[in-house]
């Protein structure tokens, strides 16, 4: 099973990403600091759904509670 990510809006997930930053790393498979993604995360998929849904995606991410890794 690979790893999940955590990505609520607390500081062991997606904290510090902008909505650019999301959507880079769907669209380029790179997280903000440039390291690549995990190859089980199926970004090249994700990264062919227009801006429009996934800053609606986003919106929605940044509106869960933040929960840290491992309390999900």
């Amino acid at each position: 099973m690979p790893f999940v990510a955590n990505l609520t809006p607390d500081t062991s997930g997606v904290a510090g990403w902008t909505e650019g930053d999301f959507l880079r790393a769907l669209h380029e498979g790179r997280r903000p600091d440039g390291s690549a993604l995990l190859d089980a995360m199926p970004w090249r998929v994700y990264g062919k759904i227009g801006d429009v849904e996934l800053k609606a995606v986003w919106a929605y991410l940044r509106m869960l509670p933040p929960t840290p890794k491992g309390k999900r």
